[in-house]
């Protein structure tokens, strides 16, 4: 990735610089004197990769909402983008015609290249390349990693690989290694499986996108048709409360038509008409409603009867009114509860008749408590859990018999099973031998150089000695000598018992598997350890 330009619309004391870099340059220099704007120029370039930060401190000549930072890069591939950087959490990459871009649209030229990296690695300031000075002395020589702790902004990394080897020392000790290797590397396996199963890939978080995209979309065209059928209503009550006045205008203008005039009629006739017209309608709209309005008043005046006893109960009557609704309510749906519950009757009833029980009323006797139902589904849970164990169980024993039938047929295809016993007996003796042998020839191979060991001491010492017979013939060693060479071999003794019990115990572990598959062979149930070690 290239930088081909950097604009500094507005940012810090800058408005409208541009700055243009050639795209066949293999690098370019920044100069000029203290305060230029060379920090400001490199912190726009972070901003502009990285977006603005919560805080900015640069807004002292513009507002913090007002800021702006754009540029053009150019990838690799030869693919170019240019855009525009405003400070905001979201939405915050903008073209050049001054629509939205993708908040990925930097991916490619940027990759996984984050704002820290950027900073310690490519945008060093002289603070940085200072620290990366005292980081570089304080390694004693260890030019590599100094190097890169300086470059990437990683400090510590030579008691980093310290605590790293003395961990990786203690795992892979020899008695350790096989165990607690294979257990961090379990561990760490189900750690990265739990990780990809759990992460949001870059596809799904675009599908989620797309889908919100669609969705929006979809609301906005609900929306749109939502307000159209809304206007069109409008509209057709306007004509509806219209109606009455455009049939008083068709009336009138029938009757206008069979008048006859002779001459011009006066100027502004027509609108004096329409005017009179139009107060006559409203007067007798207006004296017909007073009068409907006096008729119900006279008839209700007419048909009230005062009852002071029902206006003492007032209260008690508003109160019913408001649950009218909530009575009315369970009687329509009197009946179809009425109808479940005559179904729950007839069910309970089935219930009782099934367990041999008299009526409802002694099975609802019998009702357990909420300790024996907790109590029988904890045992129907267990029932189910054993019964996943019992499929489980008998999955093995298909594959287990599929591999015996594999087996007999293999068996049968060399003529039959052979009775390892007289074969183990016989390794068992020539693995004592064996292992005597060894030990003779590691013996004799160690009093063969310390021989040699001893001749090569006995040609240096002074006055010079010729041969072993006049070494012989010396001083003795002395007693604690003779008790550390005692100790290297009781030492190397105890090496020997320990691998005879690991030999043994490897021995007792296929001997067990043998009766297995001997006893899996022959159909017999399987012998447990117990058995077999008696």
């Amino acid at each position: 990735m290239k930088f081909l330009s950097l604009h500094l619309q507005k940012y810090g004391a800058f408005t409208d610089r541009l700055l243009h870099f050639r795209p066949d340059a293999r690098a370019h220099v920044v100069y000029g004197p203290n305060e230029a704007g060379k920090s400001t120029a490199l912190s726009a370039t972070r901003d502009l990769l990285f977006g603005f930060p919560e805080r900015v401190t640069i807004d002292f000549l513009h507002k913090a909402s007002d800021l702006r930072v754009g540029g053009e890069l150019i990838a690799r591939d030869g693919r170019r983008l240019a855009f525009t950087r405003r400070k905001g959490r979201a939405r915050t990459l903008l073209s050049p015609e001054g629509g939205d871009l993708p908040d990925d649209a930097l991916a490619p030229f940027i990759g996984g290249l984050t704002r820290d990296v950027f900073s310690h690695a490519f945008g060093l300031d002289a603070g940085a390349l200072r620290a990366g000075a005292d980081e570089i002395l304080r390694s004693g020589g260890e030019a590599s990693e100094s190097l890169m702790a300086a470059a990437a902004g990683l400090r510590g990394l030579a008691d980093l690989r310290k605590t790293l080897d003395a961990e990786a020392e203690a795992i892979f000790t020899p008695r350790a290694r096989q165990r607690r290797f294979f257990e961090v590397e379990a561990r760490h396996a189900n750690a990265r499986k739990a990780q990809r199963e759990s992460e949001l890939t870059a596809s799904a978080w675009r599908k989620l996108q797309d889908d919100i995209a669609a969705r929006a979309a979809q609301l906005a065209e609900i929306r749109a048709r939502r307000a159209e059928i809304a206007t069109r209503l409008r509209a057709i009550d306007r004509l509806s409360r219209l109606k009455p006045r455009i049939a008083a205008i068709d009336d009138a203008a029938a009757r206008l038509a069979d008048l006859r005039v002779d001459g011009d009629p006066p100027r502004g006739l027509g609108e004096a008409l329409g005017k009179a017209l139009e107060d006559v309608s409203s007067a007798e709209d207006l004296h017909a409603r007073a009068r409907a309005d006096v008729e119900k008043a006279a008839s209700e005046l007419a048909s009230i009867a005062i009852d002071r006893a029902l206006i003492a109960r007032g209260t008690e009557i508003a109160s019913l009114h408001r649950e009218l609704g909530a009575y009315r309510k369970a009687v329509s749906d009197r009946p179809r509860v009425q109808a479940e519950a005559d179904g729950y009757h007839a069910d309970a009833r089935e219930i009782a008749a099934n367990l041999g029980l008299a009526d409802v009323e002694e099975l609802a006797a019998r009702r357990p408590t909420a300790a024996a139902l907790a109590d029988i589904a904890a045992l129907i849970r267990e029932g189910e859990k054993l019964d996943g164990e019992l499929r489980s169980f008998e999955t093995a024993i298909a594959r287990e018999r599929e591999a015996l039938d594999k087996l007999d047929r293999e068996d049968a295809a060399r003529g039959g099973l052979v009775d390892p016993a007289p074969l183990r007996e016989k390794q068992a003796a020539l693995d004592d031998v064996a292992e005597r042998a060894r030990e003779y020839d590691r013996e004799t191979a160690r009093l063969a150089g310390d021989l040699r060991a001893l001749e090569e001491e006995a040609a240096r010492l002074s006055p010079a000695v010729g041969d072993l017979d006049r070494l012989a013939r010396m001083a003795l060693p002395s007693p604690e000598a003779l008790q550390g060479f005692r100790a290297d071999f009781q030492d190397a003794e105890s090496g020997i018992r320990a691998a005879r019990a690991t030999l043994e115990t490897a021995r007792g572990e296929a001997a067990d598997v043998a009766a297995r598959l001997l006893a899996l062979a022959a159909g017999r149930p399987v012998p447990t350890p117990e058995r077999i070690a008696a």
